[in-house]
């Protein structure tokens, strides 16, 4: 009998969860949220095409934007973009980093000291909703790049 109540339970889930999955994450902001927040309050263009079809996050006076999510591929694919970016406006490149959990603070830390060792000049930041992760980041941030 026992058996049943647990093949029944994982079958109910394996079946189940693709339909309630997407209701569990639809609360959970997507980057392009995140960027078009932070652009429109800095009078910035968000999306902004190039001639090779790539789009620049955040388009500003002074600087190339692109934005993306503590991961540990995306942050390091992300600074590859915004150095890109830089280089095709001829403007500044400029990486801003979404913080959703404490945990994913490494993956900020990485990028900074890539930075600082190789001396880049590209302006790094973050963007979070989560209360403690803003907490954390004011303990850690020392200066701007």
């Amino acid at each position: 009998m026992r058996i049943k109540y647990v093949y029944f339970s994982a079958v109910f889930l394996l079946v189940f969860i693709p339909f309630l999955y997407p209701l569990v994450v639809e609360g959970r902001l997507k980057e392009k949220d995140y960027q078009f927040e932070w652009c429109l309050k800095k009078k910035g263009i968000v999306e902004y095409r190039l001639q090779d079809r790539s789009r620049v996050d955040c388009l500003l006076d002074d600087y190339a934007i692109e934005f993306d999510f503590a991961k540990s591929t995306k942050v390091m694919e992300g600074l590859g973009q915004a150095l890109y970016y830089g280089m095709k406006t001829g403007k500044k490149p400029g990486l801003i980093i979404i913080i959703e959990r404490v945990k994913d603070i490494k993956h900020y830390n990485k990028v900074r000291e890539i930075i600082k060792h190789y001396k880049l000049n590209v302006h790094l930041s973050f963007v979070s909703k989560n209360q403690k992760v803003l907490e954390k980041m004011k303990s850690i941030i020392v200066g701007k790049y």
